[in-house]
C-alpha cells in the first residue's frame, strides 16, 4: 500500500526539482512586437503614398528589388530527406513569408487606389450623361493604347423587401386580410395555423383602400447598393 506521506514527500521533491530546472534555464529573449491588422497596415501605406514618404517608399522599393534573389537563395519546398526544420531555416522561412506579405499588402493598396480613381472618373462621365445615380451605375473606361478597358460591373440596388413587423403594427386588425393562412402539423408542438404575408393580397387590399397602400409604402425597405467589381477586359 502506497504511503500518504511518502508520496506527498515525492511530490514536493519533484516540484523543488522542477523549480530548481526553470531558475536554471536561461530566458530565451523574445522580439517586442507590436499587433497590426492587415487594414491598419495598408492604411499606413496609403498614407505613405499620398503623403510620398521617401524613406518608406525606399524600404519598400528596396524590399521588392530585392525578394527574388531571397526567394531563390531560401528553399521552399519540403526536404524529404529532412522535413523537420531547424531554427535558422525558420526563421529565413518566417522572413520571406512576412515580406511576402508586405508586398501583397503594398499591391492591395494601389489595386484600391486605382478601382477609387477609375470609379472618380466613370462617376464624373455617367453624371454629365445625366445618370440619375452615378455611384450606383455600370461604367467602362477604355485604353485603346493597351487593348483593355476598365468595366465596373455588379453595380444597381438590391431587392427591396417589407418591414412586415411594421406592417402588421400598422394594419392591426387588418393584418389578417393581407396574409395566408398556412397550417402547421403537429410535430414536437401541437399543430397551429402560421400567417405568413401575402404580397399580391396586400396589393389587392391597397387598390381597394389607397390609405393601406401609403401603409405599405411607409413600411418598404430600400435595397442596399450592391458591391461592384473592377474587371479589366478586352476591347472588342
Amino acid at each position: 500500500m502506497t504511503d500518504p506521506i511518502e508520496t506527498g514527500l515525492a511530490k514536493l521533491r519533484d516540484s523543488e526539482i522542477a523549480k530548481l530546472i526553470a531558475e536554471a534555464k536561461p530566458e530565451v529573449p523574445t522580439a517586442d512586437v507590436e499587433k497590426t491588422t492587415v487594414a491598419s497596415r495598408k492604411l499606413q501605406m496609403r498614407q505613405s503614398l499620398e503623403g510620398y514618404d521617401v524613406e518608406r517608399l525606399l524600404e519598400m522599393q528596396q524590399t521588392m528589388t530585392q525578394f527574388i534573389d531571397l526567394v531563390t537563395q531560401t528553399s521552399l519546398m519540403i526536404e524529404d530527406d529532412s522535413p523537420v526544420l531547424d531554427g535558422e531555416r525558420a526563421k529565413d522561412l518566417m522572413s520571406r513569408y512576412l515580406e511576402q506579405r508586405e508586398i501583397d499588402e503594398f499591391m492591395g493598396t494601389v489595386k484600391d487606389l486605382i478601382r477609387e480613381t477609375v470609379y472618380a472618373h466613370m462617376d464624373a462621365v455617367l453624371a454629365a450623361d445625366g445618370a440619375k445615380d452615378p455611384a450606383n451605375t455600370n461604367g467602362t473606361l477604355e485604353v485603346p493604347e493597351l487593348g483593355k478597358r476598365f468595366s465596373r460591373e455588379g453595380s444597381g440596388y438590391k431587392d427591396p423587401s417589407l418591414d412586415e413587423g411594421r406592417l402588421q403594427e400598422l394594419l392591426g386588425d387588418r393584418w389578417d386580410e393581407v396574409c395566408d393562412d398556412i397550417d402547421i402539423p403537429e410535430q414536437v408542438i401541437p399543430a397551429y395555423t402560421d400567417k405568413v404575408l401575402s404580397v399580391e393580397k396586400a396589393l389587392k387590399l391597397g387598390r381597394k383602400d389607397p390609405s393601406v397602400m401609403e401603409v405599405l409604402r411607409d413600411c418598404i425597405i430600400p435595397g442596399a447598393p450592391k458591391t461592384p467589381r473592377l474587371w479589366v477586359r478586352n476591347m472588342k
